[in-house]
């Protein structure tokens, strides 16, 4: 029984008072337009006006929104192009230090086998 209430005061109570005020406002739109043709053409036009509207709204919003966004966009190119040209210094330095690195480190490992075949090949030809 108690959802009955609620749907009784939570749907159907809305909706027929809703239908009976646009039923109203219906009949005083019709009663002060009775036979009256230029009353008829300015409540067209207010209704127009109303429905128009938000259609500007919006468009205006969207443009300004797109000038902001083409404007923003230009100032940032400039300063992103100097970021990545720094970007690209600190990325050769890393790469040009860790060639050095590897190269120590291949002369360290490589070195002793070279001195080894170098004592060696001394010490043949002194015999």
């Amino acid at each position: 029984m108690e959802t009955k209430k609620r749907a009784l005061y939570q749907i159907w109570l809305p909706l027929i008072i809703s239908i009976i005020f646009i039923g109203y406002l219906f009949f005083i739109l019709m009663r002060s337009t009775n036979g009256n043709a230029t009353a008829l053409s300015q409540w067209s036009d207010i209704s127009l006006v109303y429905m128009l509207l938000p259609v500007i709204g919006i468009s205006l919003l969207t443009l300004v929104l797109s000038i902001l966004m083409i404007y923003f966009i230009g100032q940032l190119i400039p300063k992103t192009r100097l970021g990545l040209s720094s970007l690209n210094r600190a990325t050769g330095q890393v790469k040009q230090k860790t060639q050095q690195t590897c190269l120590k480190t291949i002369r360290i490992f490589y070195g002793p086998s070279a001195w080894l075949k170098q004592y060696r090949g001394v010490h043949k030809d002194e015999r």
